[in-house]
């Protein structure tokens, strides 16, 4: 009986990690809001907090759109900037270790993305076995 039990109660939970795995894979991607939704939003914003006139809030958009692409080009230059860095260190990297460490390393990096935080809580990981306390 006390079996049977146990048994029930770990499929249970096997199964229920399936299923939370499941919903995580259905959730769809943030796509980055275009230049013109941010300069929508923004100039909404303050028309409604500042009272602007439809001719402020023309000139004001206008402005906020051209402020929103230059924001989205600047962030796309750090994208691949970045992207160069890390193909860089990468080769740095390869020339020093093992394939078998490089796997271990990269499997080690995409662990990080696993553990769950709390709104604007701090990393769980955070002050642990790093000297810092």
């Amino acid at each position: 009986m006390k079996k049977n039990a146990l048994m029930i109660i770990l499929a249970g939970l096997v199964s229920f990690g399936a299923w939370a795995q499941d919903k995580k894979a259905e959730r769809p991607s943030r796509e980055r809001p275009t230049p013109e939704k941010i300069a929508e939003r923004r100039t909404t914003y303050m028309k409604e907090r500042l009272a602007l006139s439809d001719d402020q809030y023309k000139k004001m958009y206008d402005i906020n759109l051209s402020e929103a692409r230059k924001q989205q080009a600047l962030a796309a230059e750090r994208r691949e900037k970045m992207k160069a860095e890390r193909a860089e260190l990468k080769k740095q990297y390869a020339a020093v270790l093992t394939p078998e460490q490089l796997k271990k390393l990269e499997e080690g990096r995409h662990e990080g993305h696993n553990v769950k935080r709390k709104p604007g809580g701090k990393d769980p990981r955070e002050g642990r076995g790093r000297g810092n306390g």
